[in-house]
């Protein structure tokens, strides 16, 4: 794993890179006249000699496509892009993403990879437009303050699984309040079996 890093990560990475580890951020926003921050701890950033950035988190396990990240279902590096454009990372300057770069460790010979995403192809046959990065990182900002005022919002519910399209089959953390077993059943007025 080490060897990938060093010798195929960072080689390409450029001289005149300046990397962050492990910096803490917290953005400050007001919605609906309310405080609310978002804090995040992003895996390292990288500060280019033009001043751009490239956000970079490190992955063992499972990685999200750049579908995912485009769609927003995968929000975590547009919204460490959206804190770092505010300059909410303590010790560093304001600066616009370039790139956000998930580079995957698996410790097996030749499945070490690097992930760069800088925009989303839209799906043609859907009727879906590109997004570039930019695109991505406001709507990433748009969507986190609808959901801020939706949480707020005393007369609305809370869903156990917001995307039941997405969701796994297993239980989630939530569904034995939302008697979720009891209503997949398709009748009210039975338990489901056990």
């Amino acid at each position: 794993m080490a060897g990938f890093v060093v010798r195929d990560f960072e080689a390409g990475r450029g001289a005149d890179v300046r990397r962050y580890p492990e910096r803490d951020g917290r953005l400050s926003l007001t919605v609906d006249g309310e405080a609310f921050d978002l804090r995040g701890r992003a895996d390292r950033i990288d500060l280019d000699g033009d001043g751009s950035a490239s956000i970079v988190d490190f992955k063992t396990g499972r990685t999200p496509s750049a579908r995912q990240i485009g769609l927003l279902f995968a929000p975590q590096l547009p919204l460490e892009a959206l804190m770092l454009e505010a300059g909410a990372f303590a010790g560093l300057p304001a600066a616009k993403t370039r790139e956000l770069v998930h580079v995957i460790l698996k410790g097996i010979a030749g499945r070490d990879a690097v992930a760069a995403f800088t925009g989303l192809k839209g799906n043609r046959s859907a009727g879906e437009a590109d997004r570039s990065l930019d695109e991505v990182i406001a709507l990433a900002g748009t969507q986190l303050r609808g959901l801020i005022a939706a949480y707020r919002d005393p007369s609305r519910g809370y869903v156990s699984r917001p995307r039941v399209l997405l969701s796994r089959l297993s239980d989630g953390p939530y569904d034995h309040l939302a008697r979720v077993r009891e209503w997949q059943s398709g009748d009210g007025d039975e338990e489901a079996p056990a």
